[in-house]
């Protein structure tokens, strides 16, 4: 009985690159091969992540990303954030720059503008005595002025009074002489009835009456008018005496002072 061996050459039929590829297969991480399984929880955290990197500025009420947002004081919540331009112009409109929330200072950067000048006002505290500041009464040239003044003032007024009191007496008793005067002499010209028939007291009376009235009349229209003159004449030397009383005071202070009226404690 013979013998047959049969011989295979098996090295060409094994690859090794195969073999490296199946065992790197199976050395590789369980976390590498997770991956596809938690995709919805991936989509979710992304979501939430995109929500939170986003605010709303409380001064606009525009929603943006928190990187173009700042947290420009002590407030928390929805009123944590706001844009720097923002902040800042409201910082210019109100004139400073505390949180009118949080009571603190807006942090370092943002400005506001300087106050403006005050106007001319006149503050009154009455806690104790009167002084006027910004004006010394005590100087010796304003009393000299104010006395000189008062002087001026007193005589032309003493003047005007007595002038015009004299002469409205005089014109007074001259015009009431004469309307007696003549008031006798036009009433008392009654033509003579008494050789006529027709002699009538009553007719005589009327007659009278009708005379004094006609004279009366335009005697009363003429004192009322000169009245209502008078008395207009007064008020323009008034107006005139305080307007040279104000150019006076205007020429004694060329610029103006501003008086603040206080009391003293």
């Amino acid at each position: 009985m013979s013998n047959h061996h049969t011989v295979v050459y098996v090295n060409g039929l094994v690859r090794p690159v195969l073999a490296e590829a199946e065992y790197s297969m199976r050395t590789e991480s369980p976390a590498d091969n997770a991956i596809d399984i938690y995709d919805g929880d991936t989509t979710e955290n992304e979501e939430e992540d995109s929500l939170i990197s986003s605010a709303e500025c409380r001064i606009c009420q525009d929603e943006c990303d928190i990187k173009n947002l700042e947290s420009p004081c002590a407030c928390n919540g929805s009123l944590k954030y706001a844009h720097r331009k923002c902040v800042q112009r409201w910082c210019n409109e109100k004139g400073n720059t505390i949180c009118e929330i949080c009571h603190q200072p807006y942090q370092a950067g943002y400005t506001s503008p300087p106050p403006p000048p005050q106007s001319e006002e006149t503050t009154i505290d009455i806690g104790g005595g009167w002084r006027i500041s910004g004006l010394d009464l005590d100087d010796p040239r304003l009393l000299a002025i104010a006395e000189a003044e008062r002087q001026i003032l007193e005589s032309e007024y003493d003047d005007y009074t007595a002038s015009d009191t004299s002469g409205a007496a005089f014109f007074r008793s001259a015009a009431l002489i004469l309307m007696t005067l003549l008031l006798l002499r036009h009433a008392l010209t009654i033509p003579d009835y008494s050789d006529s028939e027709d002699d009538d007291p009553s007719s005589i009376l009327s007659l009278f009456l009708l005379r004094a009235a006609s004279f009366l009349l335009p005697c009363y229209i003429m004192a009322s008018a000169i009245s209502i003159l008078h008395r207009r004449r007064q008020r323009q030397e008034a107006a005139d005496l305080a307007t040279r009383f104000a150019l006076v005071l205007s020429s004694r202070q060329p610029r103006p002072v501003i008086n603040y009226l206080s009391m003293e404690p």
